[in-house]
């Protein structure tokens, strides 16, 4: 069962399209390559890349050993513990530059709104999917896209950093996977944006590929 929810800004999709910015009559909006991903804290080890089928590629685990996925040997996949007052949050994620994300999430709990997608950002749309498959088991997917206009950030946490909010100005297509698991919800998510290169496009699809679950 496939559902559509389209909200307003009609040009989202048009300006996607022609490459122009919508309602400012200054022609093409320029793309500017994306920047290499700052190098996560906490890094997950890469073990054998035996089964990715890919030599130059290796298989990266979560801590609790749940899922896995395959990337390029020497990948900084990050790994990410946040408790918070409803919810424990644990995610195995890898950016290969700023324009993009690929993610696996774990919520403790399923959250009071139940599963997503929630609602996207306005001039947003979503395709959902409600009898979808990851890795052979049943899940919700959906597609999420929207465009992302914003200022840099002047946030600056308690010791004096700068947040990773830079401007941005772009087309986002956030796809997922999810479904309960343990009493809470997991997630797999990518997040590509208009100036994410087909290269990295293909090693996301692949890395996706490559995903499985590690438990019955």
């Amino acid at each position: 069962m496939r559902r559509t929810r389209r909200f307003a800004f009609a040009c989202l999709l048009a300006g996607s399209i022609s490459g122009s910015a919508c309602g400012s009559g200054e022609g093409a909006r320029p793309i500017q390559p994306p920047r290499r991903s700052p190098v996560p804290e906490d890094l997950i080890a890469e073990g054998s890349g035996a089964d990715c089928g890919e030599p130059s590629f290796r298989r990266f685990t979560d801590r609790a050993g749940r899922v896995s996925f395959c990337a390029p040997a020497g990948s900084h996949v990050g790994w990410l513990h946040v408790v918070e007052e409803k919810n424990t949050i644990e995610q195995m994620w890898f950016a290969p530059d700023t324009s993009c994300n690929f993610a696996a999430s774990f919520l403790s709990r399923v959250p009071e709104g139940g599963m997503g997608p929630g609602k996207p950002p306005e001039g947003g749309s979503i395709e959902l999917d409600e009898e979808a498959t990851l890795a052979g088991r049943k899940v919700r997917h959906f597609v999420m896209r929207w465009h992302d206009h914003r200022e840099r950030s002047t946030i600056v946490d308690e010791h004096g950093r700068h947040g990773h909010e830079e401007a941005s100005d772009h087309d986002v297509l956030l796809e997922r996977w999810e479904m309960p698991m343990s009493g809470g919800v997991f997630s797999l998510s990518v997040r590509t944006q208009d100036n994410t290169t087909d290269a990295t496009r293909a090693l996301l699809t692949r890395m996706q590929a490559s995903f499985r679950f590690e438990r019955r």
